[in-house]
């Protein structure tokens, strides 16, 4: 496997597309964090976080335990995939700490086959008594380059996800939007299972460091599979807010739309052709029967 030298190491929250990974503090098991004994602290700013790999990869991937990926984006000349995922500190053979993780990739068809081991090296030295590893996450972003280039838009993380490099197949438009309005943004927001995409309509561009919701924006989330995230877990939300519900027909289908006197708020979740959709608007841009309406509109392309 070809490895260049690492980019600068850093321990930030990433982003790719919307979607964003923070390397996050956890509970302090033991005192210390030593590269021998004695030793004291592993550094924040340990090497490598950052690495380039590929375009050969083995037939399998390495032994060891897989790591999820968070994120994964192809290039413009769909050469290279980068991907996120937040492990321990870069190896180093002195830090009795650190972590050393191995990517694999295999193309198939128009699945990218993507994974990342943590595999097993020697470290120097070893822990003095009461000594061990501060529970960190640190970001690592890898770059993976491709023998050939890839047309697809799906990659599979065997460690369990899906992620999109491009807009899926099979993804629903939403069609009865305000005068003016367009899709102003369209990303993957979890890997799931099941993946969810989401698509913000509104009158003008939507930067990517705003919310997505609120005012002057309508936003469909999509799951590519049947899950209770609008209808359920973000309705008992809005429901300890104080929002008040609405029942509403969605295709036919008795439905509960919610709607949150405070913020303006409308929540409506539903399935349609085996998908989970939730869709939110605002008061101050639609009443919550015309938001029923939109998603009334709200269309799968044909097979």
């Amino acid at each position: 496997m070809a490895r260049v030298a690492p980019g600068q190491a850093h321990n930030r929250a990433m982003k790719a597309g919307s979607r964003h990974v923070a390397a996050v503090a956890c509970i302090l098991v033991l005192a210390g964090c030593g590269q021998g004994a004695g030793s004291g602290l592993a550094s924040a700013t340990a090497e490598p976080l950052e690495q380039s790999f590929g375009p050969s990869f083995p037939a399998q991937p390495p032994e060891g335990r897989a790591v999820r990926i968070d994120t994964a984006a192809l290039r413009a000349d769909k050469l290279s995939l980068t991907i996120t995922f937040v492990g321990g500190p870069g190896y180093q053979p002195s830090d009795l700490c650190s972590d050393d993780y191995e990517p694999w990739l295999a193309a198939r068809g128009e699945t990218l086959d993507v994974t990342v081991i943590q595999v097993a090296r020697e470290h120097l030295g070893s822990f003095a008594p009461n000594q061990g590893c501060r529970m960190v996450g640190y970001g690592h972003t890898y770059h993976l380059a491709l023998s050939a280039r890839f047309t697809g838009t799906t990659v599979n993380d065997l460690a369990g996800g899906t992620l999109f490099v491009a807009s899926p197949p099979g993804l629903a438009t939403a069609n009865r939007l305000p005068s003016g309005w367009s899709l102003q943004r369209s990303f993957e927001q979890e890997p799931g299972p099941p993946p969810i995409w989401v698509q913000v309509y509104a009158g003008a561009e939507v930067a990517d460091d705003v919310p997505v919701e609120g005012p002057w924006q309508l936003v469909l989330y999509q799951a590519f599979g049947v899950i209770g995230e609008w209808s359920g877990t973000r309705a008992e939300k809005a429901r300890e807010r104080g929002a008040v519900q609405v029942a509403v027909t969605v295709n036919g289908e008795a439905q509960m739309l919610w709607r949150d006197p405070g913020s303006g708020e409308l929540l409506l979740g539903w399935t349609l052709d085996g998908k989970s959709l939730g869709l939110v608007g605002n008061t101050a841009d639609m009443t919550a029967d015309e938001l029923v309406k939109k998603a009334g509109g709200i269309v799968f392309p044909d097979p």
